[in-house]
């Protein structure tokens, strides 16, 4: 369909729904987010600095590729960005519409699960963004123990946590995309993959897939 040159390592790339890719590329004392088009034309590139704005961790562009958030690692804290690249982000420095900080903490997977919705996972909290034109944070989830994995449908937001010191390895938990508790419960599989599937979450390995209901 198309085809995409870079005079830089990439870092990461995403890609949208309609095909669009977000591309992370690296340089010395900057990074580049570079969006293409299908047939590998650059449509935009934002530049951010290792000084200013943090190295990037982890980005994610919306389906309809108009949006795109980003989380930036700095010495004590980490910065999470959101830009918009439709007329409302025009007007913008280098069309960013939005920013929170984390002191202390490293946010190291941000997520689009639908076009107005984002989630940012940090160390011990999870965050989940509105962001219509503009981003506001609408609620924080404080996570006890250490979160070892994450994975996210349109609808819910799933956790696996540390449980070794109460029995079973493993704690899954799971969110709707509102901050709301649906269920949780303990296990011992050592899973290799897990996702949503509707209303029921599938856990897998190489020999054995699990399908739990959430009632």
């Amino acid at each position: 369909v198309g085809k995409a040159d870079t005079s830089m390592p990439i870092l990461q790339i995403e890609v949208s729904d309609s095909g669009k890719m977000a591309a992370v590329l690296e340089d010395n004392n900057a990074n580049y987010i570079n969006m293409y088009d299908t047939n590998g034309e650059k449509i935009y590139s934002v530049k951010t600095t290792l000084s200013g704005d943090g190295y990037p961790i982890d980005i994610s562009i919306s389906s309809d590729a108009k949006k795109l958030i980003a989380s930036f690692i700095k010495v004590i804290k980490t910065n999470v960005v959101f830009y918009n690249f439709s007329d409302v982000g025009k007007n913008e420095t280098e069309r960013v519409v939005g920013g929170f900080n984390y002191d202390d903490i490293i946010v190291g997977d941000v997520k689009f699960v639908n076009d107005t919705t984002a989630v940012a996972v940090g160390e011990n909290v999870v965050s989940i963004y509105k962001i219509k034109e503009y981003p506001s944070l609408e609620h924080t989830i404080n996570i006890d123990n250490e979160i070892q994995k994450i994975f996210c449908s349109d609808q819910y937001i799933g956790l696996v946590l540390d449980n070794s010191e109460s029995g079973d390895p493993y704690k899954l938990v799971v969110y709707n995309i509102s901050g709301k508790h649906i269920f949780d419960t303990t296990f011992g599989i050592q899973y290799t993959d897990m996702q949503f599937d509707g209303k029921s979450v599938v856990m897998s390995n190489a020999s054995t897939f699990v399908l739990l209901n959430m009632s």
